[in-house]
């Protein structure tokens, strides 16, 4: 076994790697915050000149006019991006500086901005052009588009909309004779593949013959039109619609600050639109949800939670849900015993609210368990307990009280201690209900109880706990309960016993020493130290009757760091020879540490000589794997001395923690090397 199972073992753990890298079916660069270069604006004559900058991996619209002249910018860097980050992108319709009553249009792609346009001698322009070609190689389905964004007018044009065009496709579609360049006279020509409006099914002003590959086919589609002033970041989300059920090789992305298939006409001057945080979105819940081919009452994409009438369950046949998303994949689990339908959609990547997926839970009446109820009269036992100073308010002391228990054929059980009352407070928190708790018996006849509840509604709902049940019952009758109720981090402790309990008056000393410990690997024998030689004390409280409390207070595994709480060892025997030697053994099952999420079996045994000198071991035992102590008043040479071989003395203790030289008729705990099991006899 190496280190790193006995950290998971303990631990339960799982490491989550993170990357800061963008995911594939996101769109590159689309916060703006990363690299932004020089726009190098294309044209039909290979243009080499630069205007303006872009976000790298976008193009936008920056026009390089008559060979530089009338050159103009329509974008850039925005400082002071959405949520405080660096940038966003501004987009504004800008005059072009020789002629101002040309308005260049601002828009953004993740294909290629082209212009065109014919120029004379006196300063006139006609067959005026533009758009996009091209885009980027995608092949996810996203079902909506979304970003935050501001928007403002200038006085030419107040009502032109901006816009948000998104469409994928397959294949490739070309267009001879295109013109793409500003000159005096004829613009050269070429022909163009992927532009805008063939791939949308357009009319072009100008260009040739139009031609498709076999496979060319539009896929998806969205032609969005935002109205208005936002003077404040504000919200876009619009979902994509899919014309066909293919699978794209493309996409492309162009947003507008104007009317961007509305022509130069409707081009309005300063009209701005300034945005950051592109995300596209992938649906992951349902658009509809119907059981036996009735629509499950109140539905609704967002509500997850819904509570059913009846105790029968339906089938997985009979359950029709249908999915939002394009990519989205939905599986259902039907757990009888917890009665309950659950659908789980999952997508490719984030929805709207961030999660990558969505769970529907319907809730059935659970179907009554037939089981045997027993009534156990007994005594409770009760206190607050103010973790800060570590004392108890009591509000029970041998309370004559009975509880229920309800076991059923599946090894499970209902655990009721009716009406818990805080006479300190005078107060009832309510019944103490743990339903469902684990039921194991041993050869003997012992019964251990173990359940857990989170979030249990006590005091009328207005109090908010989790219970943490664990006891036994002998093979007589006799019952050991404790219940911890945790509210807000307020320990609330009860114990139940058939017996009374005898509050003991007893003499505590405390002894310094030093603590040495290992987590014991039982398949290669190997020691994994977390304490040598730690300085620590311990705390024994002796009572005339010959028994004691043992603490050794916050068992910490350094190498984990991890704090298993506090190693009480209660009624352990205590016995003296006529030199005064003092000699402790106890045993306790079941003992909750780790704040109750782990369950051990803990040993105790080890000397007090007359002048004071401490020997102590503590083995504490969790589903088969030892974690070994030692307390001395006189430092360890090391901690291998924790550790004993696999080779050793037999020795056996009741369930008491007192030695059995011939053991017979019972259970006992057998120890060897240092390894403690339970055993019968």
């Amino acid at each position: 076994m190496k280190m790193k199972k006995i950290y998971s073992m303990l631990l339960g753990l799982a490491v989550v790697a993170s990357s800061s890298i963008a995911s594939a079916q996101q769109l590159p660069n689309a916060n703006f915050d990363g690299s932004w270069v020089d726009c190098v604006p294309w044209t039909s004559k290979n243009n080499t000149k630069t205007k303006g900058i872009q976000p790298e991996s976008w193009c936008i619209s920056h026009v390089i006019g008559l060979s530089g002249t009338g050159a103009t910018e329509v974008g850039g860097q925005y400082s002071g991006g959405y949520n405080g980050t660096a940038y966003a992108l501004k987009l504004i319709h800008t005059s072009n500086p020789y002629s101002a009553s040309e308005i260049v249009p601002g828009y953004v792609t993740l294909g290629t901005s082209w212009a065109t346009a014919k120029a004379s001698i006196i300063g006139t322009v006609s067959n005026k052009d533009g758009g996009v070609f091209g885009g980027l190689a995608f092949t996810y389905k996203p079902d909506a588009i979304s970003f935050y964004y501001q928007r403002s007018h200038g006085t030419s044009k107040p009502s032109e909309p901006a816009t948000v065009v998104v469409y994928s496709w397959k294949g490739s579609w070309s267009q001879a004779d295109v013109p793409g360049e500003t000159k005096i006279g004829t613009p050269s020509k070429v022909t163009m593949v992927d532009r805008d409006k063939n791939i949308l099914g357009m009319s072009t002003d100008q260009g040739g013959t139009v031609s498709k590959s076999a496979d060319a086919e539009l896929i998806s589609y969205l032609n969005y039109s935002i109205q208005g002033d936002a003077s404040s970041w504000t919200y876009f989300e619009q979902p994509i619609p899919y014309l066909t059920t293919s699978n794209p090789e493309k996409i492309n992305v162009i947003i507008s600050a104007g009317d961007y298939f509305g022509g130069s006409s409707v081009v309005g001057k300063d009209n701005t639109l300034i945005f950051d945080n592109v995300s596209l979105i992938y649906y992951s819940r349902l658009s509809a949800l119907s059981v036996n081919g009735v629509a499950v009452e109140g539905f609704a994409s967002d509500v997850y939670n819904y509570t059913m009438s009846g105790t029968e369950l339906p089938t997985e046949a009979q359950i029709s849900a249908t999915v939002m998303g394009q990519s989205a994949t939905k599986s259902v689990v039907i757990d009888k015993d917890a009665a309950t339908v659950s659908i789980t959609v999952s997508n490719v990547d984030a929805d709207n609210d961030g999660k990558t997926s969505h769970t529907y839970v319907l809730q059935y009446e659970k179907a009554a368990k037939e089981g045997v109820s027993t009534v156990y009269p007994g005594f409770l036992n009760g206190a607050i307990i103010d973790v800060e100073s570590n004392e108890n308010m009591v509000f029970a002391e041998n309370e004559s009280k009975e509880i229920t228990i309800t076991e059923y054929e599946d090894g499970t059980c209902d655990f009721l201690l009716p009406n818990l009352y805080l006479s300190a407070l005078e107060m009832s928190l309510g019944d103490i209900l743990v339903e469902g708790a684990t039921v194991t018996k041993n050869e003997a006849g012992v019964a251990t109880y173990q359940g857990f509840v989170d979030d249990m509604p006590l005091l009328g709902g207005e109090l908010i706990a989790d219970v943490t049940l664990n006891g036994t019952i002998s093979a007589e009758g006799v019952v050991n309960m404790t219940i911890n109720v945790d509210w807000d981090g307020v320990p609330i402790v009860c114990t139940f016993t058939t017996n009374e309990v005898v509050n003991k008056v007893g003499v505590s000393t405390e002894y310094p020493g030093f603590l040495n410990g290992a987590i014991v690997d039982v398949e290669t024998n190997e020691n994994y130290p977390f304490a040598e030689n730690e300085e620590k004390v311990i705390t024994i409280t002796e009572y005339e009757d010959g028994t004691c409390d043992f603490l050794l207070p916050n068992l910490y595994l350094s190498m984990l760091e991890m704090s298993l709480g506090d190693i009480l060892v209660e009624g352990a025997t205590v016995t003296k020879t006529e030199d005064g030697t003092a000699t402790y053994n106890g045993y306790v099952e079941g003992m909750p540490l780790l704040g109750g999420e782990l369950i051990a079996d803990v040993t105790l045994s080890g000397t007090i000589s007359v002048a004071g000198v401490v020997e102590m071991t503590i083995d504490v035992l969790w589903e088969g794997t030892p974690i070994k102590c030692t307390f001395t008043t006189n430092k360890e040479t090391g901690v291998e001395n924790v550790i004993v071989t696999e080779e050793g003395v037999v020795e056996y203790y009741n369930l008491q923690g007192v030695k059995v030289v011939n053991p017979s008729n019972g259970v006992f705990i057998r120890v060897q090397g240092g390894k403690a099991t339970k055993v019968v006899k």
